[in-house]
């Protein structure tokens, strides 16, 4: 295990030690900042294997599972008008979805309750009820649809059109178009981040992936080396991008810029890191910022600290909370 002193980890965030003294610590996509040391284990090594084969498709071409893991949604070349529910506790086909033929792309909401299906034929995505399997609502406004991809709070879809080259936005709300972005070359793939500022774009017809930022909707990069690329997805750290290249039957595995290289995604640590007048019980009450809903939050006691909060020699207290960062709401939490 390696050990990084607090201190070190808050400068090379740009944070002022402070933040330690009126919180305590600070956790940011996955890492816990605590006042002492940082500790970071390396997974242990496993070996990954075929265990079971599903059978009954024909020719499946996109999968799509819901968030609880229990249920996968496949699309079938051969058998274009069908799309295969499958039971992933049992590995067996369990029903069927009709929805319009030459299905491409899959995306279940957050919520688990809809799948999104683009009907490249038909120009459209079909919007089906998962607690009914039926088809309730047909987006129109598209161009060869090809992928689809979500944004975490499912609000949101962007929706490739292989014909003419572009990406539509839709507002999940209303179901329209409201935006349609332009730059891309057979766009195929889509992938957005976990917090949903980026979108990744397979360029199938000149090799390249476009890196589209969310909140302009304007592509702010374009990765090469790429051979008719398809298939995109992003892992759940927003690090890696897994990239499959149908022309050299090959799938490229892309590092992807993080906020320290100037794609910065969270925000500047809000005011409520505020110092406060040490009470004699409890901490989170005295904090006078509302923008966090304190209420329910035990103050867990001061502790003293030399540390982290130098104070000319002298030290101070140190209140034992945590400030969080939800990368997929795009906000600060406390507990």
């Amino acid at each position: 295990m390696s050990v990084v002193p607090v201190s070190r980890i808050f400068t090379s965030l740009g944070l002022s030690l402070n933040a330690v003294q009126r919180v305590g610590a600070v956790v940011i996509t996955g890492l816990l900042l605590t006042t002492g040391f940082l500790g970071v284990v390396a997974p242990a090594a496993r070996a990954d294997s075929i265990t079971a084969t599903i059978t009954g498709f024909n020719g499946p071409i996109a999968v799509a599972v819901n968030p609880a893991g229990t249920l996968a949604y496949f699309a079938n070349v051969g058998n274009s008008s069908a799309l295969s529910v499958v039971n992933l506790n049992t590995n067996t086909i369990t029903g069927t979805i009709t929805v319009p033929s030459s299905r491409y792309g899959l995306a279940v909401n957050p919520a688990g309750t809809l799948i999104y299906v683009t009907n490249y034929g038909a120009g459209t995505v079909s919007v089906v009820d998962l607690s009914t399997n039926a088809v309730t609502a047909t987006i129109t406004g598209f161009s060869s649809p090809t992928g689809i991809a979500l944004n975490p709070a499912g609000t949101l879809a962007y929706v490739s059109n292989y014909s003419n080259n572009t990406l539509s936005v839709v507002d999940l709300s209303t179901n329209a178009v409201t935006a349609t972005l332009t730059g891309f070359n057979g766009p195929y793939g889509v992938a957005v981040n976990p917090a949903g500022t980026f979108a990744y774009v397979a360029n199938y017809g000149v090799g390249t992936v476009s890196v589209v930022n969310l909140n302009t909707n304007t592509i702010t990069a374009t990765l090469t080396g790429f051979s008719e690329p398809s298939g995109v997805a992003v892992n759940p750290a927003g690090t890696l991008a897994y990239v499959s290249n149908i022309y050299n039957n090959t799938v490229s595995v892309v590092a992807l810029d993080q906020p320290a290289s100037g794609s910065a995604v969270i925000p500047a640590v809000p005011d409520k890191m505020q110092a406060v007048p040490r009470p004699s019980t409890g901490c989170a009450t005295f904090v006078s910022d509302t923008s966090i809903n304190w209420s329910g939050i035990a103050g867990t006691g001061w502790n003293p600290s030399w540390a982290q909060w130098a104070n000319g020699g002298l030290g101070g207290d140190v209140c034992v909370r945590m400030l969080g960062y939800n990368m997929n709401t795009s906000s600060w939490f406390i507990r």
